[in-house]
């Protein structure tokens, strides 16, 4: 699988096509771009019902459990919805596991930050599955979060679809 990766402070404003910015998510025949590492994205939200569809696909090279956890919180941090995406259960060296979805919502009263942690079981380093999002907000910023003490600090941004076009921006 190609991917491109790119040193980025800490972090980076990805937009994609007219799309991601219509009213509800795109269509299930329609795959998200997906991208390597962890984080999460913060959404300014207007007021309405935020959606938000996560995606995974495992890699399946090493024999690595990989779960991921999806939180999403309001402006107060507080929890308002969470999802777990389970390991595909898939053997080592088996490629590229189906695409998994889950949808987190929550009622934004008014405008206002959410965050979506996203957080990978025994991946602390992102390399073990690729991920990403829908969303019916249109103004996002994507966070990564790959720094750790046994190694140089690093915040690449890894894009995992090849065939899907993205702008990837950076504030000044």
């Amino acid at each position: 699988m190609k991917a491109v990766t790119c040193a980025a402070a800490l972090l980076a404003c990805l937009a994609v096509s007219p799309a991601a910015a219509a009213e509800r998510p795109a269509p299930d025949d329609d795959p998200p771009l997906l991208i390597g590492g962890i984080g999460g994205v913060y959404f300014l939200a207007e007021p309405g019902e935020l959606v938000i569809d996560v995606f995974k696909r495992d890699r399946n090279e090493r024999n690595v459990r990989t779960e991921l956890r999806a939180i999403l919180v309001g402006p107060d941090r507080a929890p308002r919805h969470e999802a777990t995406l389970p390991d595909d259960g898939r053997p080592a060296k088996s490629g590229l596991g189906p695409l998994q979805r889950a949808r987190l919502t929550t009622r934004v009263d008014r405008r206002g930050v959410y965050a979506l942690n996203v957080t990978i079981s025994q991946d602390r380093y992102g390399l073990e599955a690729i991920w990403g999002f829908r969303s019916n907000c249109p103004k996002y910023l994507l966070e990564t979060a790959r720094g750790h003490k046994d190694e140089r600090h690093q915040e690449p941004i890894v894009l995992a679809s090849p065939g899907r076009p993205a702008e990837v921006c950076f504030a000044p």
